[in-house]
């Protein structure tokens, strides 16, 4: 269970995994976003369908209300019902979850889904877009072309973090972009680690 914010999180995992590249998706990439500044131990980092944050106030303040609300929703509904209306949003419209996969998803808890919404939604983020320039590690950012959003986002995201930094748009995917197209994304990371 979460009981930090994003920038807690992150040192905790950094902290325990020590030297290396990092490799996150969605809300790990955006906990491991905060630990690209000034960390030792990060050598590289991969961003595969992450964000900087919400830029705009009222934004993030409506999406802090809607994180809300969804944590009232899965302590009413549990986690089966609420993970079966998850991987029905169009985010996952190409994503075919294996029986494992659905397995492990189940082992979450009403507590720990809701303290991640409380404490690591992207309502709670600190935005970071004006701190990106400032990352000083080599850094991956990825996106599935079907996922408009965030492939704007990442093209967004790597510009701002200047010279260090790549884009790759990943070909018929959407947002789980590594477990729908897992050889292609495989392939762009062996490339970007050569």
């Amino acid at each position: 269970m979460l009981d930090d914010d994003l920038s807690g999180v992150s040192r905790a995992v950094v902290e325990s995994a020590g030297e290396g590249v990092y490799v996150g998706y969605s809300m790990g990439a955006r906990i491991l976003l905060h630990g690209a500044f000034g960390s030792t131990a990060m050598h590289g980092l991969v961003l595969i369908g992450g964000t900087p944050g919400i830029e705009d106030d009222h934004e993030r303040e409506d999406r802090r209300e809607s994180d809300r609300l969804l944590a009232e929703r899965i302590v009413e509904s549990g986690v089966e019902e609420f993970l079966e209306w998850w991987l029905r949003q169009p985010l996952f419209a190409h994503l075919a979850p294996t029986a494992d996969d659905l397995a492990e998803r189940r082992r979450n808890t009403v507590e720990g889904l809701t303290s991640s919404l409380r404490h690591c939604g992207v309502g709670e983020q600190t935005p970071l877009w004006d701190r990106l320039s400032n990352i000083d590690i080599p850094v991956l950012v990825i996106a599935g072309s079907r996922d408009t959003k965030f492939d704007a986002i990442g093209r967004r995201m790597a510009e701002a973090i200047g010279t260090d930094a790549r884009y790759e748009s990943v070909p018929d995917a959407g947002h789980a972009a590594h477990l729908e197209r897992p050889d292609a994304v495989a392939s762009i990371l062996r490339e970007w680690l050569n």
